[in-house]
């Protein structure tokens, strides 16, 4: 036969009610829960929910959505950087004159981001100057060497 024991009966749990002393209300009529803390009345619940807050005040209503002004110019110098830097890339191989205008697109371009950093409620084209400067830069640093050993040759 089996040596096993028999399970130990344990105790239920307390009624919910009890377990919380809800059912023995103190002399004020408030369940301890509900009383205040340390025994005034000036001084915040143990349960914020079981006290009556004033109702709310009323807010203001939203401000209504306005959409960004589309009425900007866009800068000057930044659509010279963009025509510049974009000419300047096939024009690199060709003798090596990519890299004249793509200088003339980085100084177009950082001209341009000060435009527009200067007056961005008025000006837009920070986008074209930074392509242009890219371009102008890749410009340069191909085309260049190869001006450079263009002007070499020719001086010889």
């Amino acid at each position: 036969m089996s040596s096993r024991r028999a399970p130990v009966e344990h105790a239920p749990l307390p009624p919910v009610g009890d377990f919380w002393d809800l059912e023995n209300p103190g002399t004020d009529g408030l369940s301890p829960a509900a009383r205040p803390v340390g025994g005034n009345t000036g001084v915040a619940l143990a349960f914020p929910h079981a006290v009556r807050r004033p109702a709310p005040t009323p807010h203001a209503p939203p401000t209504p959505y306005v959409p960004p002004r589309t009425d900007r110019t866009v800068a000057p110098a930044a659509s010279i950087a963009l025509a510049t830097g974009l000419v300047s890339i096939p024009l690199t191989l060709a003798l090596g004159l990519g890299a004249v205008l793509g200088m003339i697109a980085i100084v177009a371009g950082v001209v341009g981001i000060r435009k527009v950093n200067r007056s961005p409620a008025s000006t837009k084209g920070t986008g074209r100057a930074v392509t242009g400067i890219v371009c102008g830069a890749g410009s340069v640093l191909v085309g260049g060497p190869i001006l450079l050993f263009l002007a070499v040759l020719v001086t010889l």
